[in-house]
């Protein structure tokens, strides 16, 4: 799907995002390696993508210095786009993960007219972020950092880490004696003998889900 959407750009069919939602599935085998079932494919994958998790819509904005991370904490802090958009430097800088040039960044990227332009496209679009309810967005885990070693059952690593960070918390790769939580599943490596060298509390999975539930 990436090299697709670089050929409609070449094209002139797509100059930001916003575009991406006005394509036909005509315009889309306009590029020759496209066939008629992968072109409603991929007219169907794009718009699907309607009504994203917050945290990817703001990655997905291109902010500078707004990651993956930074995305997440955004979302959790504000819960909606549009609180986020009304936002200023002193608010965005209450939050103990953002400076003064992350802050910035944020103000002035919605400040910026062709911003907005292409924000309300993808709004006319149908295009619409899921809130955050405030019941959800806890931040029960902030300022603590995990490390995850072994296979868990019920989590992808991924979906164990993103788990964490939806909290305010933070997932690393290695332990350290900054490590406040080592989460261990089926076969733990070499993290075990590490965490326990630097007296880090050790999870198993059972107590990880207990914590995420605000049980431990």
């Amino acid at each position: 799907m990436p090299e697709a959407i670089e050929g409609y750009v070449e094209k002139g069919l797509v100059k930001n995002v916003a575009d991406l939602y006005d394509l036909t599935t005509k315009e889309i085998l306009t590029l020759d390696d496209f066939a008629k079932k992968s072109a409603v494919q991929l007219y169907n994958a794009i718009h699907k993508t309607k009504a994203p998790h917050l945290a990817r819509f703001l990655y997905a904005l291109g902010i500078k210095h707004v990651g993956r991370r930074m995305a997440r904490i955004l979302a959790q802090e504000y819960g909606s786009l549009r609180s986020l958009e009304e936002a200023g430097k002193k608010d965005l800088q209450e939050i103990p993960e953002i400076g003064p040039e992350i802050a910035q960044s944020v103000v002035s990227f919605f400040d910026q007219e062709e911003n907005r332009k292409v924000l309300e496209h993808l709004a006319k679009a149908g295009v619409k972020p899921q809130e955050i309810s405030s019941t959800k967005r806890s931040r029960a885990l902030k300022g603590k950092t995990f490390v995850f070693s072994g296979k868990l059952k019920n989590y992808t690593r991924q979906e164990a880490k993103t788990a964490v960070e939806d909290r305010g918390g933070r997932a690393t790769s290695s332990v350290s004696k900054e490590t406040d939580y080592l989460i261990v599943g089926e076969d733990p490596g070499s993290k075990l003998a590490e965490a326990k060298r630097h007296k880090v509390k050790i999870l198993k999975e059972k107590g990880f889900s207990g914590l995420l539930k605000g049980e431990a």
